[in-house]
């Protein structure tokens, strides 16, 4: 299956410490590598941009880019954590994501919080993601 690596940080702290762009690029390409997961130098998104701004350029334009390739084929869509998405359940941008996920056009996967959103989770893991995000 095809891979979307998308490493974010919103803080110099994040820059600086083991959750840095190039450390969460690393995390995710093993753990493509060890599913098996193909990724493109172009299908990785990398940037520094705040979540709890409504205003996300960066974002936008990887969720432009998903849903393009997802007409063609279903990918994998991975993160460090779930925070590198998004810290509000209310956010349209993980609405659109989920809803893609269920109709399993994309799988969400979140590399150190060992969490994979797609059309198999039970209940419980539904709950744990949006307990997550929260």
């Amino acid at each position: 299956m095809k891979a979307i690596n998308v490493s974010r940080v919103s803080t110099e702290e994040q820059k600086e410490a083991g959750n840095s762009l190039p450390a969460q690029i690393e995390r995710i390409n093993k753990y493509c590598e060890r599913k098996g997961f193909e990724v493109a130098e172009k299908d990785i998104f990398s940037f520094d941009e705040s979540a709890y701004k409504d205003k996300r350029d960066e974002f936008d334009k990887l969720l432009e880019y998903v849903q393009e390739v997802a007409k063609k084929e279903k990918i994998a869509v991975c993160f460090d954590k779930v925070d590198r998405l998004s810290r509000s359940v209310f956010d349209k941008r993980v609405g659109t994501l989920y809803e893609m996920a269920v109709a399993d056009r994309i799988e969400l996967h979140f590399v150190s919080d060992g969490q994979v959103i797609n059309n198999q989770m039970s209940a419980v893991e539904k709950f744990q993601f949006g307990m997550s995000l929260g």
